[in-house]
């Protein structure tokens, strides 16, 4: 399977790579807007205008899942699995942004492994691993965001607007393990969840340098029945052609969700900071 993982991620590099290659060679035309034209050198684009990227991100995940129900979970991302980056795909982002109100998707997938020797017992979807045991994790952490702006303030040059989102992430996590005592003791866990994290809150963007270089920036957050949601974005893309950005991007994000808050059963606490770089397309 990791094998097959890699090779998709290495085809879904190359067709993204292609597809920036032949935008140019076929010839690119900014689409007409009727409501203007921003300025870039010499060249008009469109100020209502939608783009298109891929991106690579570097992440740390800590923190730690509870789960009380009837598939009983409880453990901690580092100091139970010390989990640490191994691999990630190829992330999707798209957006359109508008004289009134814009809206952007995202989607990233990023990969962790780790191995320990634990201290304590911990349990995954029902299975025990004791004290003492050698476990190898790994856990595959899928997001997807999607999020609508409307822009309250209005500049030549910048805008700042109310943001409402939604965010989810989906978690696979696999763990075996083996506990060497009077024989080997050996046990194998797979357990599912998905954390959905309602978001709202601030975004700003502006742009200089006639319109080669974008600041952008949001500020989310989240608070509901003892739950805490925070992030912090920031995105800088500068076009070096009219049409095509390099793009460097920061997100931190903190969810802290005590039992009897977005779930009766659930306890959850959730650090996450990323470090992403790609291309974007504009038209």
């Amino acid at each position: 399977m990791i094998t097959s993982q890699k090779n998709n991620n290495f085809i879904l590099w190359c067709l993204a790579i292609a597809l920036f290659a032949i935008v140019p060679a076929n010839g690119f035309e900014p689409m007409l807007s009727a409501q203007g034209y921003q300025r870039y050198g010499s060249a008009r684009i469109p100020s209502g205008q939608w783009t298109f990227g891929i991106y690579g991100i570097s992440t740390s995940l800590t923190g730690r899942y509870a789960d009380f129900g009837n598939n009983l979970t409880k453990f901690d991302f580092e100091a139970d699995l010390n989990l640490k980056t191994k691999g990630t795909g190829p992330g999707i982002h798209m957006d359109y942004s508008g004289d009134r109100f814009g809206f952007s998707l995202d989607y990233g997938m990023q990969d962790y492994a780790g191995r320990n020797t634990i201290d304590r017992p911990i349990v995954i979807g029902g299975v025990h691993c004791f004290e003492g045991m050698s476990i190898t994790s790994s856990l595959k952490n899928t997001a997807y965001d999607i999020n609508g702006t409307v822009k309250v303030i209005r500049g030549n040059n910048s805008w700042l607007g109310l943001d409402v989102g939604i965010q989810a992430w989906y978690m696979d996590l696999k763990v075996n393990g083996e506990h060497e005592t009077f024989g080997i003791i050996g046990v194998e866990a797979n357990e599912t969840f998905v954390i959905p994290i309602p978001q709202i809150g601030i975004s700003a963007s502006f742009q200089t340098m006639q319109n080669q270089l974008v600041l952008s920036g949001k500020m989310h957050f989240m608070t509901l029945k003892g739950a805490n949601f925070n992030r912090i974005s920031t995105d800088v893309r500068y076009y070096f052609l009219p049409w095509l950005a390099g793009r460097l991007f920061w997100d931190k994000q903190s969810l802290d969700a005590p039992l009897d808050s977005i779930d009766k059963n659930i306890d959850l606490k959730l650090d996450r900071q990323s470090l992403g770089f790609g291309i974007v397309a504009r038209w």
